[in-house]
């Protein structure tokens, strides 16, 4: 038996840099920005005479 049939793999863990630029953060995020934007709009649309 040699080294490397007795060499299981290694469990992945989740890369932390991989998870925090995953397309599902970057669409919240964009989703979160444009809110920002709609209601900075909103807020300067009601201080208008």
């Amino acid at each position: 038996m040699n080294r490397t049939e007795t060499k299981q793999p290694l469990p992945k863990a989740p890369d932390p840099i991989l998870m925090e630029h995953s397309p599902q953060n970057t669409m919240r995020n964009m989703v979160e920005c444009l809110l920002q934007i709609h209601k900075a709009h909103v807020d300067w649309l009601g201080k208008l005479p």
